[in-house]
Order: structure tokens, then sequence, then C-alpha cells
């Protein structure tokens, strides 16, 4: 199986996530504070798009499954945030020569106001404490030995 290979590097404004759902359209579109122009791109079953600046910095993300879709929880699965610095993402180029990424695990997971979002994918098992790490106040993303496995976005204004 592929992997989308990243590494975590300084944090500046482009790459400093942000989310926001489009009630109209039933995207969560997660973008960066400043953009560049997106060269590059890669997605996840269709269902997760990822827009990629010239440096390789993922500058947005589209999830492209209404929220009444997201699967409501009790308890999001166990993470560990590893430390508490903010990062952007790099991709590794040899993830953007893929593209397309077919892993047909997809979970995404809600708390019952819907005031977060936890995706999760690409994990070796089910019972897998993920490693957290910051990519804005907002959202983390979960990265293991450089392979990204999911998100968790706070959808909470302020």
């Amino acid at each position: 199986m592929n992997d989308i290979i990243v590494k975590k590097v300084m944090s500046s404004d482009y790459g400093f996530l942000i989310p926001r759902y489009d009630k109209e359209s039933g995207i969560l579109e997660i973008t960066s504070r400043k953009s560049k122009e997106w060269i590059y791109g890669i997605d996840i079953d269709g269902v997760i798009i990822f827009d990629i600046d010239e440096d390789l910095i993922i500058e947005n993300l589209d999830v492209c499954v209404d929220k009444k879709y997201w699967k409501k929880v009790d308890n999001f699965p166990d993470w560990n945030l590893i430390e508490d610095k903010i990062y952007n993402l790099k991709v590794d180029a040899s993830s953007i020569k893929i593209k397309s990424f077919n892993y047909g695990d997809i979970k995404l997971f809600t708390d019952k106001r819907s005031e977060s979002l936890m995706i999760t994918f690409n994990l070796s098992s089910q019972n897998e404490i993920l490693k957290m790490y910051k990519v804005s106040n907002h959202c983390f993303c979960f990265i293991n030995e450089d392979i990204l496995q999911g998100f968790f976005i706070n959808l909470k204004k302020g």
C-alpha cells in the first residue's frame, strides 16, 4: 500500500490550517491563513482532497462528506499529543507523484454536537494510539513514522 509521507516543518501562515464548514455544499474546507498558488493535488478515495503549494506544503484540504454522514461517538479513539508546537506539513515528492490514494478505510467521527471531527485512514491497527501534532490551534494531524494517518479538527469558533 502507498503511504502519504509528510515531514513536520517550521510553521508559517502558509499551511496554518483553519476549518470552515460550508453548509450549502456540505464540504469541510480546512484552508491556510495565507495562500500561494496550489500547483499540486492529491486525494484519498476522492473523499479528502489536498491542495499543495510549490514548496510542497499542504495549504488546503477539503473533506467532501456532508456532516450528516459523520459517525457520532461518545468518545474518540485514543490519541497522544506529542508536543505543543505548531507545524506545517510538507508532502514528500514521492507522494505527490502517486496523486491518488485508495485506502478504503476512511473513518469520520464527530461528537454529539458536531463541534469536532476526527478523520482516520491508513492505520496499521484499529487499536493504535494515534500520535498527534498541531497544524494550527483548530487543526491537528496524526503522523506515525512520517506517514499521515488523519486529522482532528475543532469546529468551534473562538
